[in-house]
């Protein structure tokens, strides 16, 4: 089983990525389950795991920015900062600059016209006992017809993490 994976949809493929499997490990798997014949094909796996990772389609490629590369047994999330575009037609994954805020999980992202905006998401958790979460406000959009090109725009009214977009 597999859990706290990102997914995207287009048309009547849902591509699902990376996750938790298991108690700590994040997976790197990425697959397309096909709505009509209910079956999943496996894709080329991500560049390093992530579970809690943003995930958006622009272009013909998959896009995966932030997400944990692990569950730390110390109980603090600590996410990472990668980018990374899967062209769908090469099957080429490729780096892309990381988000402007930094490293982060659990933010959700969803196409705006030809770009992709990025909303909230978690810059550190520590589940501990008196830890703390830190949620943000930020959304940023991202350009990837303009060289990958990060920009942020007006902040949310509150702090927001966990989100799914479509």
């Amino acid at each position: 089983p597999r859990s706290v994976f990102g997914a995207a949809r287009e048309g009547d493929l849902v591509f699902v990525v990376g996750g938790y499997q298991g108690q700590l490990r994040a997976s790197a798997s990425v697959g397309a389950y096909d709505l009509q014949t209910q079956a999943e094909t496996p894709l080329p796996n991500l560049p390093s795991p992530a579970a809690g990772a943003a995930v958006a389609l622009a272009n013909s490629t998959l896009f995966v920015a932030g997400g944990v590369p692990e569950l730390s047994t110390s109980r603090v999330v600590e996410p990472h900062a990668d980018c990374n575009g899967l062209d769908l037609g090469s099957g080429v994954w490729s780096p892309c600059p990381a988000p402007g805020n930094g490293p982060l999980a659990h933010a959700a992202w969803a196409a705006y016209g030809t770009d992709l905006l990025l909303f909230g998401g978690v810059k550190r958790a520590d589940d501990r006992e008196g830890g703390s979460t830190i949620a943000t406000r930020f959304v940023e959009r991202f350009s990837p017809q303009a060289g990958g090109r990060w920009r942020a725009e007006t902040l949310m009214p509150e702090q927001r993490a966990g989100a799914a977009l479509s």
